[in-house]
């Protein structure tokens, strides 16, 4: 564009109209920048509070990342901690979470220490400054342990039916570590697994709960394995149980002695036998022989109060004959 003869005026008021025109294409650009391509800090907490040994996490979401990085670093020390998913510190403890389809990237402290407590910085690798989220964490003491005292428990049934299965368990606890064995005896003799006899006997130690678990089977109780049955740890804690091998039907036997027949009301009761509390049948037969009894004890009863009437008038009749004769 050529400008002839423009006077002076002319030429400030046409230069002022370019400048203001360009200034505000630039503004608009730039804001549209600012608010559409810049990364964002999306809301999440500040403040960060774990017992030392337990894993931290300290959370910090960006939206607009782009091919961008994440940088984590103490606000106090220039070096970082984690460069996207890179760790450039020596510490294992430190790591980056960062959730698939998620806009997490979460900065990693794995049992985490007193030392480790104060101010983090979460940064975009960009050279404008704003771009940073600052967290604080706080580290508590640990719990105090828990005292755990030494428990020895033993469970299963006193009374086994000849044939029956025998199962038991012995779950024994320690203060800081699981009993290194369970021993089974019975009636002073030591137990192992045997095949052969239907005897077997399996283990579980738990070192979370300092816990051990023995369980003793055998497949078909016999007469000879009645008796006192001890579990006993390592550590000399002891507890035993007594076992008691009902020989035959012992229930059904004990039912049958149970049982008996009630003739007032014609039930058949027993202690949880067949028929116990039951109408009919034997029940039935049971209550017409109960009536029976009852009217033959009647009869006596009369036959007792008739007997002297009927004497005296026996009496009276053969003294009135020899009265007439």
């Amino acid at each position: 564009m050529e400008i002839k003869n423009a006077s002076p005026s002319k030429a400030i008021s046409f230069l002022a109209v370019i400048l203001f025109t360009t200034s505000g294409v630039l503004a608009r650009s730039r804001s549209s920048f600012d608010f559409q391509d810049l990364p964002k800090f999306l809301p999440s907490g500040n403040n960060f509070t774990y017992r030392a040994g337990q894993v931290a996490v300290l959370d910090c979401a960006i939206t607009n990342l782009g091919k961008k990085k994440v940088i984590w670093r103490r606000a106090s020390d220039a070096t970082p901690l984690t460069v996207g998913y890179m760790s450039f510190n020596e510490d294992p403890r430190y790591g980056v979470e960062h959730p698939k389809g998620t806009n997490n990237w979460n900065l990693i402290i794995r049992e985490v220490k007193t030392s480790d407590a104060g101010v983090y910085e979460c940064q975009v690798s960009s050279r404008m400054r704003h771009l940073r989220h600052h967290v604080t964490l706080k580290v508590l003491d640990p719990l105090p342990p828990t005292v755990v005292k030494p428990k020895i428990e033993i469970e299963g049934s006193n009374f086994i039916d000849e044939g029956d299965k025998i199962l038991l368990k012995c779950n024994a606890t320690s203060r800081e570590y699981p009993p290194d064995e369970i021993d089974w005896f019975r009636s002073g003799n030591a137990l192992t697994t045997n095949a052969a006899e239907g005897l077997f006997i399996e283990k579980l130690v738990t070192l979370k709960t300092r816990t051990i678990v023995s369980y003793l089977e055998i497949k078909h109780a016999k007469l000879s394995d009645q008796g006192t049955y001890v579990c006993r740890t390592s550590n000399r804690d002891v507890t035993s149980i007594l076992i008691h091998i009902l020989k035959g039907d012992s229930s059904q036997t004990k039912r049958n002695t149970e049982k008996r027949v009630d003739g007032d009301n014609g039930y058949v009761s027993g202690s949880g036998g067949q028929g116990g509390g039951r109408k009919g049948g034997k029940g039935h037969h049971g209550a017409q022989s109960g009536r029976g009894g009852q009217e033959s004890v009647r009869c006596n009863y009369i036959l007792l109060l008739a007997l002297p009437l009927m004497t005296s008038a026996v009496t009276y009749f053969f003294t009135t004959i020899r009265e007439v004769t």
